[in-house]
């Protein structure tokens, strides 16, 4: 399997971040380019949040200026390795496979939350949902200090 695209996907969370290393040395060892990608989330419609569409796309353009500022200061770590960045909005874990199937990844790397118990049967994990429906092998990494002691 040739890896020519590896898109890595970013909240901008500790654990997001421990993964990007990652994906850079594999861009630099295997000459491929790699896409920053960060989904803001789609907005949850209650009656409190109900603004009109002008201020919705400006919340949105605020966020994707935001983002797209912070993928660039990561981006330009990239020595070496062609990096593009992209900001997109929806529910992360379909964007992030959505993308990965558009733009013909090869492997997304992202970082994972390491949740357990109930907080993870009741708020999930995007990683984990990657992992069940991206189009590509998916890497995850899990930050040192949720790492698991060997028996």
């Amino acid at each position: 399997m040739k890896i020519r695209r590896i898109l890595y996907a970013t909240d901008f969370s500790e654990n997001a971040e421990v993964a990007w290393p990652h994906a850079l040395e594999m861009g630099q060892q295997l000459g491929a380019s790699v896409l920053l990608l960060h989904v803001i989330p789609a907005p949850a419609m209650v009656p409190e949040t109900f603004l009109a569409a002008e201020q919705w796309a400006e919340i949105f353009a605020a966020q994707r200026r935001e983002a797209e500022a912070k993928l660039r200061a990561v981006a330009a770590e990239a020595q070496g390795v062609k990096a593009e960045v992209l900001v997109t909005r929806g529910v992360p874990f379909l964007e992030i496979a959505r993308v990965a199937a558009q733009r013909k990844a090869d492997l997304i790397v992202m970082g994972t939350h390491g949740r357990t118990g109930l907080v993870h049967a009741l708020m999930g994990s995007v990683a984990e949902r990657v992992v069940r429906i991206a189009p590509c092998p998916v890497l995850t990494v899990r930050h040192a200090a949720m790492q698991v002691a060997a028996a």
